[in-house]
C-alpha cells in the first residue's frame, strides 16, 4: 500500500496529463475492475502480432497503438521493450510478456494498477508531449 500511495504522489508531481496514462492502461484492462492480470497483458499483446508469427514488429506495434500516439513515443516505447529481453534486434517476442509485466507491477502483488502503469510509463516514455501541439 505505501509504494502505491508513494507512486501516486510521484505521478501527481510529475505534471504529466493522466488522461493519456488512462486511455492506454482502459484498453489493456478488459473487464474494467481497474487493474491489470497478467492474462488481460498478455491477450493485449497478442493483438499487436498482426500476422500470427510470434513476434511484433515495429510496424505492427505502431499500427495497434491508440491512432493519436506520436511516433516518437512508438519508437522509444518499442525500443524500451526491445531491450528488455537483453538483445536489441528490432523484434518483440513473446517471452518477452512476462518480464515486460514484472516490471510493470512495481509491488509485485501480481497485478499492475493504474499507478504503477503510469510511474513505470513515465520512465520508458520520453520527455516529449503526448499529443500534438496546435
Amino acid at each position: 500500500m505505501k509504494i502505491v500511495v508513494v507512486l501516486s504522489l510521484l505521478v501527481a508531481v510529475s505534471g504529466y496529463d493522466s488522461k493519456e496514462f488512462r486511455k492506454y492502461f482502459d484498453a489493456i484492462d478488459k473487464n474494467h475492475d481497474g487493474k491489470i492480470t497478467l492474462l488481460e497483458w498478455i491477450i493485449h499483446y497478442r493483438k499487436y502480432d498482426v500476422d500470427a508469427d510470434g513476434i511484433v514488429s515495429l510496424k505492427e506495434f505502431a499500427t495497434s497503438l491508440l491512432p493519436e500516439t506520436l511516433p516518437a513515443v512508438v519508437k522509444a516505447t518499442y525500443s524500451f521493450y526491445d531491450k528488455m529481453d537483453g538483445v536489441s534486434d528490432g523484434v518483440l517476442r513473446y517471452s518477452l510478456m512476462d518480464t515486460a509485466f514484472t516490471y510493470h507491477d512495481v509491488n509485485h502483488d501480481g497485478i499492475i494498477c493504474f499507478n504503477e502503469y503510469e510511474f513505470t510509463c513515465k520512465k520508458v516514455i520520453p520527455l516529449a508531449p503526448l499529443r500534438k501541439v496546435i
